[in-house]
């Protein structure tokens, strides 16, 4: 049998046209609502609504709190003001009369004993004025120290003039503990400088040798009841 051309039918082999995706349509806008806002111009408006009000509050913030700091300062100083006017003004101390002047020895540090020159007073009494003592005069403001211990290393020499006493060298003293007044230690010393002491080795003096002495001094001053 002849062949005959398998005939198809016209659209079995055609495909079926593509049909584009439906697209929503606006709904219609409904009386009294607004158009929305695209994405797109939403940022620009956060941007600007923020960096306006960010910018100014920011500049605001330095003179706000200066003016806080100012008042708080004024009123701080109104108070404390207040507070100081309010307190009794402190009482001056007089001066004395007369004071008196006390000294005491001890041994330096030393792996040998020494023997120590001894003061032949221990205290000596002051009128209070410059015919009391060429050292000066205790004023009311070095009463606040009156009772207070100085404390010198010093080297007792032997009086050339006299072997049997015994004087601090005006270079040989080291202070050890001071006061908390120039003025006040000054005096100390220079009392120190006029302070007789029995030297430690009297066999040297009958030689006429002119041995010296290191000791430790404590020296008070206070005034006299």
């Amino acid at each position: 049998l002849p062949l005959r051309p398998l005939l198809r039918h016209p659209f079995a082999c055609s495909t079926a046209p593509t049909t584009p995706p439906a697209t929503a349509e606006p709904t219609p806008a409904q009386p009294g609502d607004s158009p929305p806002a695209s994405s797109g111009e939403s940022e620009p408006s956060g941007e600007s609504e923020s960096s306006g009000e960010s910018e100014p509050s920011g500049e605001a913030e330095p003179s706000d709190q200066l003016g806080q700091d100012g008042s708080s300062e004024s009123e701080s100083g109104e108070s404390q003001g207040g507070i100081l006017e309010g307190l009794p003004p402190v009482p001056q101390l007089q001066a004395p009369p007369s004071f008196t002047a006390r000294v005491g020895i001890s041994a330096p540090p030393s792996d040998v004993p020494q023997p120590l020159a001894e003061p032949i007073e221990t205290a000596r009494s002051f009128v209070n004025d410059a015919s009391g003592s060429a050292c000066g005069v205790i004023s009311p403001d070095l009463a606040y120290f009156l009772g207070t211990s100085v404390e010198f290393l010093v080297r007792v020499d032997r009086d050339p003039s006299d072997p049997a006493l015994g004087r601090v060298a005006a270079d040989g003293i080291t202070p050890l503990q001071r006061s908390g007044s120039d003025e006040y230690d000054a005096i100390a010393t220079c009392l120190l400088l006029e302070w007789t002491f029995r030297p430690p080795d009297t066999d040297a003096a009958a030689e006429n040798e002119a041995p010296s002495s290191q000791v430790i001094v404590t020296m008070q001053l206070a005034p006299d009841p």
